[in-house]
């Protein structure tokens, strides 16, 4: 019996020898099982979860795109008739898209890249990909380091017509070139600001539209408002940090740079804040993830307990002089001040260019001062002539957040967020800072405001943390009369929503 129990054991040491070898090996990570659960790859197998409104000449009309495995599908939206209904037919423009692009294209695997509705709203403007070659252009070809590389895979241009549902190739100039990233337009169009050399500056339009063609156009004409720019204190231009270690293309940078303006509504003014950072002492981060070699990315910060003799500035010019005036706004040793815009709607657009307005009137407009520690925030009422009134003030022993204030037109007044209770809730106010009444209360957080109907009073507003029994996370639409009373849940549900 012994001798059985012995030769059982010797046969099972192989066994318990390669057991231990399996438990000892080195755990190595598996990036191919890895890559398999990455975006790009869970995009082709989730498809769409969400829909994207895209808004048809800022009109309540809207088009998108929803994505399932049988393919994907566009549809145009109208809320006023509550109708949704399908853009095309995919097998009929798949079918006209192949006998001019020359690649075959199915219904449930279209690819239109680029979609927009022509400005009459009767035509739509795409690009197809095809496996045609063709020669890279001009532009194209001075900024490669390779210069023999000179093809490329045609992208035909085409557009449908809605009327005819027919499909036309069209020539790719009526590509929608996006305004250039460094211009900032005045309210009528007519002028461009923008940031050089840590100064600014300004050109009309008609150099504009030529530096939109080519930006180092010799006979470009720019007019210089600032002198006294310097990196570190510029008055725009002036780069967050500088990276060295990683190669750049010296020649192809852009020159001009965005500045941050913000405009009065008839464009008469705009205000510009200003911050010298030259004895701050610099930080550094090393990145070594995401290129061939690390490199080493340096910024001006402020650490806990170093002092900063300097103060955000903020600067009021009148743009037909073309002259900066300084406003006091004083009030806490190295302070940070907002200036309030107006939330981006139709009107602020002119024609296919975005206008940064001020929140309030030609006369006056809205900031925040906020003191280091973020436990004293005030909003504060600015006038074009240089006086200010402190409106609101909060105040606390902890952190405090802020949100910007939204201005009922024609009434005078302005909706508050404030945690002075304890939870995030809306004040009414005038625009004197008299504090009119609460509007929201209870132990929930108050999120975004979505909208208001002037005529009913009626404020629509995004909360989360109200509803029992749920993930205090989601957030639900709600509505209230601005007096406080007749609070209504919009959609109840256990859901997670976004708002456009």
């Amino acid at each position: 019996m012994h001798k059985f129990y012995f030769i059982l054991a010797a046969s099972l040491l192989p066994y318990i020898g390669t057991a231990q070898q399996a438990k000892e090996a080195p755990i190595k990570a598996n990036y191919q099982l890895a890559a398999k659960f990455s975006p790009e790859k869970l995009k082709k197998m989730i498809f769409s979860t969400s829909i994207k409104p895209n808004w048809i000449n800022f009109s309540d009309r809207f088009w998108y795109d929803y994505a399932s495995p049988q393919g994907k599908n566009w549809y145009i939206v109208n809320p006023a008739l509550k109708k949704k209904e399908l853009l095309f037919n995919n097998d009929d423009i798949a079918a006209q898209i192949t006998k001019i692009v020359k690649n075959p294209v199915d219904a449930q695997h279209l690819e239109l890249q680029g979609l927009r509705f022509t400005k009459d709203e009767k035509k739509l403007r795409f690009q197809v990909q095809s496996t045609q070659d063709t020669v890279k252009s001009k532009d194209e070809i001075q900024k490669l380091k390779n210069k023999s590389d000179t093809t490329k895979k045609k992208l035909f241009y085409l557009e449908y017509d809605l009327a005819t549902k027919s499909v036309l190739e069209i020539s790719d100039s009526t590509k929608v070139k996006p305004p250039l990233g460094w211009a900032s337009f005045s309210p009528d169009t007519n002028t461009v600001y923008f940031a050089k050399d840590y100064n600014l500056y300004w050109m009309d339009r008609s150099n504009y539209l030529k530096a939109v063609k080519n930006e180092k156009d010799s006979t470009i004409v720019e007019h210089q408002i600032t002198k006294d720019g310097v990196q570190y204190y510029a008055w725009g231009g002036d780069e967050y940090s500088t990276t060295t270690g990683e190669e750049k293309d010296k020649d192809n940078e852009p020159k001009r740079k965005r500045v941050w303006i913000s405009w009065s509504p008839d464009g008469r003014y705009f205000t510009l804040n200003r911050k010298d950072n030259r004895s701050l002492k610099p930080l550094w981060v090393i990145n070594n993830v995401g290129s061939s070699r690390p490199t080493l990315e340096t910024y001006k910060y402020q650490m806990p307990g170093e002092v900063d003799s300097t103060e955000t500035e903020l600067y009021i010019f009148d743009a037909g002089a073309k002259t900066p005036r300084r406003i006091n706004v004083s009030a806490f040793k190295n302070q940070t001040l907002s200036t309030w815009t107006k939330t981006a709607g139709k009107n602020s657009y002119k024609e296919d260019y975005f206008i940064n307005y001020w929140l309030g009137t030609n006369e006056e407009f809205y900031i925040s001062r906020s003191s280091r520690d973020l436990k004293r925030i005030d909003l504060l009422k600015v006038n074009i002539n240089g006086t200010v009134n402190t409106i609101i003030q909060e105040r606390s022993n902890v952190y405090l957040d802020a949100q910007k204030p939204f201005l009922i037109e024609n009434k005078k007044q302005l909706v508050h967020w404030s945690e002075r209770d304890g939870w995030g809730h809306y004040y009414l106010y005038d625009t004197n800072g008299k504090l009119i009444n609460q509007i929201t209360k209870g132990a929930f957080h108050t999120e975004e405001i979505t909208g208001l109907d002037p005529a009913s009073g009626t404020l629509y507003f995004t909360a989360s943390g109200r509803e029992k029994n749920e993930d205090p996370y989601y957030l639900h639409q709600y509505s209230i009369n601005t007096n406080g009373a007749g609070m209504k849940l919009l959609n109840p549900g256990i859901l997670i929503t976004r708002w456009k």
